[in-house]
């Protein structure tokens, strides 16, 4: 191997090198597609339980607005910041790899601190559902003849009509 003044190294060193900082920004390359995907769960995640799944846990009391909007936001944040990394870790520009970097560390905090915060409200539910679930079917003749309270027999009755037991859809009139 003949030495190379230019740079700090033989050249077969500078060969490894290269082969190492290719494999590496394809690592990047996949994890921050996998960062992408990631992002975009959590936004389909917000908008099915800001649509669908919203009138199920409108009956449980422990149900928060919130928790919609935070995924939305979190996961909008997500895709954002993952297509900016795109850009430059193709570009390999080093000093957006080291913003990219911190990004990746304070995603990760927040992925963390989330996902223990949707752990522990999904607890808070689940418990309360049952008593949320009895309280509602309680007082469903009031709620049918209170004007301000019909939303809620409304709910009752959609979730009559679109829960399924045993596999058996039960048609209501």
């Amino acid at each position: 191997s003949t030495l190379n003044w230019y740079s700090m190294g033989t050249l077969d060193q500078q060969t490894d090198i290269m082969l190492s900082f290719n494999f590496i920004r394809g690592m990047l390359l996949l994890f921050n597609l996998l960062l992408w995907f990631a992002g975009l769960l959590i936004i389909l995640t917000g908008i099915w339980l800001q649509t669908d799944f919203q009138n199920y846990l409108k009956i449980s009391s422990g149900y928060s607005i919130y928790v919609p909007y935070l995924l939305l936001i979190v996961g909008g944040i997500l895709v954002f910041a993952a297509s900016l990394a795109c850009s430059c870790i193709v570009k390999v520009d080093a000093t957006m790899l080291v913003i990219y970097g911190g990004f990746l560390i304070a995603a990760m905090f927040t992925l963390i601190l989330m996902s223990i915060y949707i752990y522990t409200y999904k607890d808070s539910v689940i418990t309360e559902l049952p008593a949320g679930i009895e309280r509602e079917v309680n007082n469903y003749n009031a709620y049918k003849n209170d004007p301000f309270l019909a939303n809620n027999a409304t709910l009752i009755d959609y979730i009559q009509n679109n829960v399924s037991v045993c596999e058996l859809k039960v048609e209501l009139s």
